[in-house]
């Protein structure tokens, strides 16, 4: 099991490359760049829990 410190990079690591990754993301983030970071949050919890 990963320790908390390194379960929480990862975590990060994964929510940057959706943020990067997704145009449909960069284009919310014009408008709102929380709502772009809450979405890309979401989906990767999405992901983990899959």
């Amino acid at each position: 099991m990963a320790r908390p410190g390194e379960e929480q990079e990862r975590l990060a690591a994964a929510w940057e490359r959706e943020l990067e990754g997704d145009d449909e993301l960069d284009v919310l983030d014009e408008v709102s760049p929380p709502a772009a970071e809450a979405e890309a949050a979401r989906r990767v919890l999405r992901q983990e829990s899959d």
